[in-house]
Order: C-alpha cells, then structure tokens, then sequence
C-alpha cells in the first residue's frame, strides 16, 4: 500500500491544479432519482456553496437530465461505470478527491439543506459538524447521521472512509471516531437546517448475506451495522496506510467526466471474519430484542441456528424447541 498524507495527491479533478479556499458539497447515488432532485433544488439556492461535486454510482437511468435542469455553472458530475453493487466507502472517497474546495459538506443524496444552515454552521479549525442520531428528536431526524461539514485537510488526514466497509452500516461511526482521534472536537448539526427525505428500501443494490430469509429492509440495515461495527473492532484502523480504490478519470465537458476502476480492491476481508461478525452481530441485536442465549449453548449455537432464533424472535414466534443444544 502506498502511503502519501499530503491532500493535494487526491486532488484528482481535470478542471483545476489547485485547492481553494470555499465549499464543497458532495454526495454519490444509484438510481434515487427522485429524492435526488428533490435535494439537488434546494442545494443550488444557497450561495455559499461554491461546487456541487455529484458522483452518479453507475445508475440504472442517468442523472445526467436532472444535473442539466439545475446547472447553475456549479455542478460537476462524475459518471461512474461497470459498478453494479452500491459501496458507499467508494462512491464518497471519490467524490472527495474530486474537489477543489478547503471546506466539503457531506450530504446524502435524500437531504435538504434548509435556509440559515450556513449561519448556523460555520466551520472552525480543530472542529466538525455531523448528524447524530443519538440527538434525533424523531426516527426521520435519525437518518441525518451520516451528514458531516468538516476541511478537506482532516478528511485526507483519517483518509476518508473506511473502504472495508461494502454495505450500508456503521461507515459514518467509524469515519468520526477517527476523526475525534486526531483532535477534533464533533459538533452536532442544528436539525432545524436540514430535512431527510424519507424513503425505504436502505439496502437496495447491495447484496446481503444469506442466512435470514424472511426480514425486512429495515432489518438488513440494522444487522449491517451490527457487523460493520464488529468488523471495526477486529480490523486494523483505516488509515492513509491503505490505499483507496483507483479510478482512471477522462473529462467529457467542462461540468462532467467518467469514471472507470483501475485496479483491483485491496481492502478484502477474510470470509471467516465475515461470518464471526455476522454471527455476534444476530447476537448483538437478539440481546437487543431482550432475549438472553444461556451461556452453556452460547459457545457452540452455529449461525443457522442464529438465523433461525432471530427470525422466530422478530416473527414473533419463538420456540425453545428449535434452537439447538449440541
């Protein structure tokens, strides 16, 4: 892995050799089009952003149409191909390397930014904003967490997100605390500057393992936290140590450019790891439900078993009966 602190090597946008000082917004999607525009509409009216960085995560219908409806000579979309799984870790590190601002707003595709959240918010060094669900004064404001305001500089310096992470989960946790390790104080976000535009279906274009059968999207969210927050625990700390996924980058007009991968992903987690984790994370959320495995079948429940406790749990349906002791 090649090692290189210094931001301007990931300044990898065509249009500029140099890092300015402003504000960049960010954000990545696949195929949320309508939300998408939704946000994008009320991103343009606010003055003080002075780039609109979008990366199109190789969406079935292109947002090129709803780019060009709102061009205000601000956006730049990135037109990312042949990726037909969503991986937030790789959709937003590129957006950062493509900005040319001292400042980027991280913003998920399904927020809107409301008036006087620039007031509000206004960046200092040895700090950042982001959304905390532990603040929400309901489920919708819970969805804000992952928003964060923060300098370019302390981005590069945790080297962004944690590219071990494939799934929805734990992504947003993990990029903070690294972020407080270095020094910086977290700030929460004034939930009267920004709305989350609810939506379903949190791990669409994903692919989750096979072992619940019968669960709701909601369900697969929380596990995928489950296991990402666990993988986090085993893993060695995301660090500029290790090298994010390459891109080869051709400009096709002053406002936009395509994106193809180069190389392979060298952040690949053992499978063994992968199924420890998805084991304690059903076991995580089955403490959560309130149930208590007895410590003599602890040990030695297999993950089919697991699986098959927790969707008696959720169902509603539990029977001592089917859960295995030898």
């Amino acid at each position: 892995m090649n090692y290189n602190p210094d931001p301007k090597h990931f300044n990898l946008n065509p249009l500029s050799p140099e890092i300015k000082e402003g504000i960049s917004l960010i954000t990545a999607v696949k195929n949320r089009k309508e939300s998408f525009e939704e946000a994008l509409k009320i991103w343009v009216t606010h003055e003080e952003i002075d780039e609109i960085i979008i990366v199109d995560w190789d969406s079935d219908e292109s947002l090129a149409p709803v780019v060009e409806k709102y061009q205000n000579g601000k956006i730049f979309l990135a037109n990312v191909k042949d990726q037909p799984k969503w991986v937030l870790s790789f959709a937003y590190n590129l957006a950062t390397r493509l900005t040319t601002r001292s400042q980027i707003l991280k913003i998920d595709a399904d927020v809107q930014l409301l008036p006087d959240f620039f007031k509000i918010h206004q960046l200092v060094p040895g700090m950042f904003y982001s959304g905390n669900w532990k603040t929400a004064r309901n489920e919708n404001e819970a969805h804000l967490n992952g928003n964060v305001f923060l300098y370019r500089d302390d981005f590069f310096k945790v080297n962004g997100y944690n590219e071990f992470f494939k799934t929805y989960g734990w992504d947003d946790s993990d990029f903070f605390e690294r972020l407080i390790s270095t020094g910086l104080q977290r700030v929460d976000f004034n939930f009267d500057t920004l709305y989350h535009i609810p939506h379903k279906a949190r791990t669409a274009n994903q692919s989750p393992s096979g072992y619940l059968k019968n669960v709701s999207d909601e369900e697969w969210a929380r596990q995928n936290i489950f296991i990402n927050r666990y993988l986090a625990s085993k893993l060695e700390k995301w660090s500029p140590w290790h090298s994010m996924l390459n891109f080869n980058i051709q400009l096709t007009d002053p406002h936009s450019c395509i994106c193809q991968q180069t190389g392979d992903d060298l952040n690949i987690i053992a499978p063994d790891l992968i199924k420890e984790a998805e084991i304690m994370a059903m076991k995580d959320r089955i403490d959560e439900l309130g149930f208590e495995i007895q410590p003599e079948i602890d040990y030695k429940i297999s993950l089919e078993d697991m699986a098959n406790l927790l969707e008696q749990l959720l169902a509603g349906e539990y029977d001592p009966g089917k859960l295995s002791n030898s």
